[in-house]
């Protein structure tokens, strides 16, 4: 619009100049009125105002018939018909011309600023994106700028998008639910007991499905099949799967450790698929101790709602039974076996892999257990004394001895671990094919290779307790040394925090198996025993600490104080004692690059979510984590967010 006043600012000046020098006359000879010059003075401002109006018409109808030149009628109507309009704007960014498509919105932003009308294209302009979408009162557009053009294209998706949506509102998505401990609830109780539970807790969950309008059948006694789109869904988790705090309630009225483990699948049109996601969720949720919900969308992780429950001790012997039958399987058909621990070798953990080396020993089958001195502090310090005895009946590997006795048919057996990023020696995990997973840790997603044979049970209190039961099944009489049932006890001893945390019936079963085997407490005290500058560190931690909200304390080392992950689990220990504590956390630098979390509850918080939503893993009432390149300030200021994050949702 300036530009176009500028090319007659030499006709404006000059009638002002002229009626300036008319009134300037008339003032001169005091003129009153002279009807002449008047009528003159207002024909010649009105022909002005005419030429002014006929000079933009005439460009607007120039600028029109140009772009028709360019484009022709034919593809203006093809614009009109495909939802397109166009902007063009000149060199300052001000809209000169709309197309019709515009028009008919009522659009009136000729003369203004694009970015005054759509900010968001600000991005067009600044070469961050080739397109930008945006909303414009009811109507959702792509909007491109024609390269090296002074021109905007605007693609009207409203029903692409609307419809896209209304499809992705309709995508079928299947669940699946079981109820935790059914079975060993229900298999002792009368008719008429069993009928009340099943019309409590069984009739609430087909109450819930109704109501929601959610397809459900019931494929065995303990669990149930789910069909529902996703706008069910997500209604639902809205409500935060209501349902699983419904049963809870009823079953604490009842008097039974009944909880409810759902799973869903989604994000696929592939119905197997979908199968195969909500199996996996659902052993996921079962295997980190029921009462949640895990949900897995197909590419994407998987995300778990609730876990308000400690897992109950609900381990089978006829599961126990069969594991050990299938495990004897798997060694038999195997040339060799390999044991692997995680990184930095804990006593549960070597207290494992010493009974599956005793294990397959007996099968007489070449058996190596992968050692390179990563190991806890205590447990090498306790090893190394008795380092002779435990090399007589165990053959301890390196990395390149174990890789070198790799063939097709080599089992490797993992031990208190299932994740990758855990093992002592990842590239195993994808170099042997048969593969073993031992552990008692809740699993918070899925493999990243391809396990034969899986026994985890996150109500166990250690692996070390979980293999040993295994004995018990196996096919000859096995005999562990003294020596190895100590080390094999402190493993059972370290995990339940001297039999205070997870510690079942079958946890004292096996401690009192151990101790036929000649099992030596005192020992196992002494493996255990602070040196004094164990004792400094703790002291250091606890120095600095800072109460959280509800029931929280955490206590924190200075950045360049560096301790084992030993004493700052000790240190959530220790801060448990504290009246009125529910949950403590340590945090200290384990080395040069590392720091390390030790989570601990006394049952009331479930401090393994807090540890999941920062990248950690481990139980109900006992989790941890580790993190690279960064500092103890930061750790805490990540644990005081994420805890605020889970308390307001």
């Amino acid at each position: 619009m300036f530009n176009q006043i500028k090319n007659i600012r030499p006709l404006l000046w000059s009638i002002i100049a002229v009626d300036t020098v008319l009134l300037g006359i008339r003032f001169a000879l005091h003129i009153r009125y002279h009807w002449t010059l008047d009528i003159g003075i207002i024909l010649g401002n009105i022909l002005m105002f005419l030429y002014i109006a006929d000079y933009y018409e005439v460009q607007a109808q120039k600028h029109q018939i140009s772009i028709s030149n360019v484009l022709g009628k034919s593809t203006f109507d093809a614009l009109l018909f495909g939802d397109i309009g166009l902007v063009v704007f000149n060199d300052e960014f001000e809209i000169m011309w709309i197309s019709d498509l515009l028009v008919q919105r009522n659009y009136e932003v000729v003369g203004q600023k694009v970015m005054q009308w759509l900010p968001e294209t600000k991005a067009l302009f600044n070469n961050e994106a080739e397109t930008v979408r945006l909303d414009i009162n009811e109507h959702s557009y792509d909007v491109k700028r024609v390269e090296g053009t002074s021109t905007l294209i605007l693609k009207d998706i409203t029903f692409i998008t609307e419809t896209l949506a209304a499809s992705q509102n309709k995508q079928i998505v299947l669940g699946m639910i079981h109820f935790d401990n059914y079975e060993e609830t229900t298999q002792f109780e009368d008719e008429h007991r069993v009928s009340l539970i099943d019309s409590k807790i069984r009739q609430a969950v087909y109450r819930w499905a109704t109501e929601m309008g959610i397809f459900i059948k019931r494929l065995r006694n303990n669990r149930m099949l789910l069909v529902l789109d996703e706008e069910l869904f997500q209604k639902a988790y809205e409500n935060r799967f209501s349902i699983v705090d419904i049963i809870r309630k009823e079953a604490e009225d009842l008097d039974v450790a009944i909880t409810l483990s759902m799973a869903f699948s989604r994000g696929s049109l592939v119905f197997s698929e979908l199968e195969e996601m909500v199996n996996t969720a659902l052993d996921l949720a079962q295997n980190r101790g029921g009462d949640q919900v895990a949900i897995k969308t197909f590419n994407e992780e998987v995300l778990y709602v609730g876990g308000s429950s400690e897992a109950q001790a609900k381990k089978s012997k006829v599961k126990a039974r069969v594991i050990a039958q299938s495990l004897r399987e798997a060694i038999l058909n195997s040339s060799n076996v390999i044991i692997v621990g995680h990184k930095v070798m804990d006593f549960d953990c070597f207290g494992a892999a010493l009974v599956m080396s005793r294990f397959v020993y007996a099968y007489q089958k070449p058996v190596g257990i992968v050692f390179h001195g990563d190991l806890e502090e205590k447990l090498e310090s306790s090893f190394n004394q008795n380092r002779e005895e435990l090399e007589h009946y165990h053959n301890f590997v390196s990395e390149h001895q174990a890789r070198e006795s790799i063939t097709e048919n080599t089992l490797l057996i993992l031990v208190d671990h299932h994740l990758e990023s855990y093992t002592q020696v990842p590239k195993f995990l994808h170099e042997i094919k048969r593969i073993v997973v031992l552990d008692h840790h809740r699993r918070n997603q899925d493999f990243t290779f391809n396990p034969m044979l899986v026994y985890t049970e996150s109500s166990a209190s250690s692996t070390s307790e979980m293999v040993s039961e295994l004995m018990a099944y196996h096919q000859y009489t096995l005999a562990l040394t003294p020596i190895e049932a100590t080390f094999i006890f402190t493993g059972v001893v370290v995990d339940t925090n001297r039999f205070r945390n997870r510690s079942g019936s079958r946890t004292f079963e096996v401690a009192s198996l151990l101790k036929k085997y000649g099992a030596d407490s005192n020992l196992s005290d002494e493996f255990l025993k602070d040196r004094l500058k164990d004792f400094q560190l703790k002291s250091a931690v606890l120095s600095h600490q800072k109460v959280l909200s509800n029931g929280m304390l955490v206590a924190y080392a200075s950045d360049d104080i560096i301790c084992s992950r030993s004493i700052i689990s000790q240190v959530a220990d220790a801060l448990l004692f504290v009246e009125g504590i529910e949950a403590s956390f340590a945090i200290a630098r384990i080395n040069e690059r590392n720091v390390g979390i030790s989570a601990r509850s006394n049952g009331t918080r479930n401090v393994h979510v807090i540890m999941e939503k920062m990248q950690g893993s481990g139980h109900f009432n006992a989790a941890a984590l580790q993190r690279e390149n960064t500092d103890v300030a930061s750790l805490l200021d990540e644990l005081e967010n994420t805890i605020a994050d889970i308390l307001e949702g």
